[in-house]
């Protein structure tokens, strides 16, 4: 398998080489943000996210939690930001129809000041 950014393959060998089975996976995932953000800077191209992170097909329902959306949507959009990201999104369900995740008001403003701290390079 290999990883297709802006035209440029790169193969899995040398993302084992970083993001190996002691490597622990904010560490990889930091990793291949930052990767994917000096490619931008060195091709002069905006790089981002356009798709939320974390799980897809999640259900709105009582028994699950939103615990683990929220957490990779807070990890990732930290990360983005940190890397400079000129785009962002926090989760596949930040949509009315996802009714627990669309009225937590206080973490979308959490997560959009993080978006927009970044430093845009």
């Amino acid at each position: 398998m290999a990883l297709f950014v802006s035209g440029i393959r790169r193969s899995d060998s040398s993302r084992k080489a970083t993001c190996s089975t002691t490597s622990t996976t904010l560490t990889c995932l930091d990793h291949n943000i930052a990767e994917v953000a000096d490619l931008g800077r060195r091709y002069h191209k905006p790089v981002g996210n356009t798709e939320g992170w974390g799980t897809i097909n999640w259900l709105d329902h009582p028994a699950l939690s939103w615990d683990i959306i929220k957490q990779s949507g807070e990890i990732c959009a930290g990360l983005g930001a940190k890397h400079g990201y000129r785009f962002n999104c926090t989760s596949n369900f930040t949509h009315p129809q996802f009714p627990r995740l669309w009225n937590d008001i206080a973490w979308h403003k959490r997560l959009t000041a993080t978006i927009r701290s970044a430093s845009v390079h």
